[in-house]
């Protein structure tokens, strides 16, 4: 009498899937860290050129020095400001500090800013009468820019690796770095 293996073919996919499902399990989680220099980088880039408000203003902004806060879970931006108008015979200079929180975005995969503060704003050579008109100005313009503002845009490869996929589990502001945590959630 000969017997059929019908179960065995079976058998081997079971232990497969349940080997490959264990993979996530057993997958370790991995972390992306962007430094203060990194995070310099990424908003001058994103912010290199001049950008018109209002059809009115002209705005550049340059030379960001960032700070992180982890008490706050905040991060501080200074830049250098120039503020350009057709009435305007020169360019004003100045300097911001603007401030926000930062989130994942899982639809635009990316690292954003909310609830941005524009904490300081002083344009040099403005008459006083003016100064706080215009600093307010400024500090509604930022913050209304800035909203969801994309710092970094994850991969394929930060959310995929070794046949793995990856989740972003915690976003940490930390002493001198923003450090993002993906925790594996399938194999495939």
């Amino acid at each position: 009498m000969t017997r059929t293996r019908t179960g065995a073919p079976l058998l081997a996919a079971a232990v497969a899937a349940l080997i490959l499902s264990g993979c996530a399990a057993l997958a370790p989680s991995k972390e992306i860290t962007l430094s203060e220099a990194r995070l310099e980088e990424l908003i001058a880039k994103r912010y290199s050129g001049t950008r018109t408000f209002l059809a009115l203003f002209d705005v550049e902004l340059a030379n960001p020095k960032v700070t992180m806060e982890p008490a706050e879970n905040r991060v501080r931006a200074a830049m250098e400001v120039k503020l350009g108008n057709a009435m305007l015979s020169s360019a004003l200079r100045g300097s911001a500090t603007i401030s926000g929180r930062l989130a994942y975005d899982a639809a635009s995969r990316s690292i954003v800013l909310r609830e941005p503060r524009a904490e300081n704003v002083a344009i040099a050579g403005v008459p006083e009468r003016f100064a706080a008109p215009l600093s307010r100005i400024g500090a509604w313009l930022t913050e209304q820019v800035l909203e969801e503002f994309p710092l970094y845009t994850l991969g394929e490869q930060d959310l995929k690796s070794a046949g793995v996929q990856y989740a972003p589990k915690d976003l940490r502001v930390e002493r001198n770095s923003l450090t993002l945590t993906l925790s594996p959630i399938s194999a495939r």
